[in-house]
């Protein structure tokens, strides 16, 4: 019998089995990925992994401004792991990023599940667990260096925003799993996982920006900027751009009903007092909430002036 027949009935095949869930916010879709040869020898073992489940693979970071981020719900995703071969395999878990969202800013925590296969609990354990973040994740629980022919292991993690969700506002990242089995000088590689892609809350902007020319008696013509509300907003930050300068003009508070947030620019909002010829300044409208600390991304229109210091809507 040759080395390398010899080798192919010592290792044997193993399979990766990956399943994705969260705990807050449902089960995760299915994913598949094709078997993987190993590089070095094709015959020897292959990998693959697959994951099933409902439809959720997003999760959005959404607590108050109040709540410390050791202290919010974190997305909790189980995974897998069976060892199908005939020889102990140590397993590994290798995580990529993309996104606006920095990686060193989600926290990320390993830990042994136990009960049913595939399940965590909905809460991480005071003990037994690794911590690092999704740029330098943690080791796995030391269950996962050998694990033996026919085990079935879940490995469970969280995630949690590691800042206030005002100071990543609007951001997104989204991880991509690697899974990886070893033995000796061999490893094999599942292939990458589709991505789990996590964002942080933010206020939407301000929509239906309109604009109504009109005569006030002792103060001459204004543009009045007109918008819909926006839902959780408290108040709304009105300012205009000059030069390159961002200058705030007024506050707007959140109307009480269904009454539109609306303001009047005028010479004096605009900051004229004298001008050799007309012009327009852009005008923009944010909303701002309390609750999360967050602040939307602007609605922008222009009000025209002309040298007598009358304002009208622009575009």
């Amino acid at each position: 019998m040759n080395g390398r027949r010899l080798l192919r009935l010592t290792l044997g095949v193993f399979a990766l089995v990956f399943l994705v869930g969260a705990a807050d916010i449902g089960a995760a879709a299915l994913w598949t990925a094709p078997a993987l040869p190993l590089a070095a020898t094709a015959n020897v073992a292959t990998a693959t992994v697959s994951a099933g489940g409902g439809s959720a693979t997003t999760f959005e970071y959404k607590f108050s401004a109040a709540t410390l981020p050791a202290n919010q719900s974190p997305a909790i995703v189980p995974f897998t792991f069976q060892n199908t071969g005939t020889s102990p395999l140590t397993f590994g878990v290798a995580v990529t990023t993309t996104g606006t969202l920095p990686a060193t800013a989600v926290s990320l925590t390993y830990w042994l599940g136990t009960g049913a296969a595939g399940v965590c609990a909905a809460s991480v354990p005071g003990s037994g667990t690794t911590v690092g973040t999704l740029a330098s994740t943690p080791s796995l629980p030391g269950a996962f260096s050998s694990v033996a022919p026919g085990t079935t292991l879940t490995l469970c993690a969280a995630t949690r925003l590691s800042t206030s969700v005002a100071q990543s506002q609007g951001l997104s990242l989204t991880a991509s799993f690697a899974l990886t089995g070893s033995v000796g000088l061999w490893t094999a590689t599942a292939g990458t996982t589709p991505g789990f892609t996590q964002s942080v809350y933010r206020i939407g902007p301000p929509t239906d920006l309109q604009c109504a020319n009109v005569t006030i008696l002792g103060v001459g013509d204004v543009a009045r900027f007109s918008w819909a509300q926006v839902p959780g907003a408290t108040t709304y930050t009105v300012s205009r751009t000059v030069s390159g300068t961002t200058t705030v003009i007024t506050t707007v508070a959140q109307p009480s009903g269904s009454t539109r947030p609306q303001v009047d620019i005028g010479s004096l909002q605009l900051g004229l007092s004298t001008v050799l010829s007309a012009g327009s300044i852009p005008i923009t409208i944010t909303a701002n909430e309390t609750t999360y600390g967050t602040t939307s991304t602007g609605v922008t229109r222009n009000a025209n002036y002309s040298v007598l210091l009358n304002v009208t809507c622009g575009t």
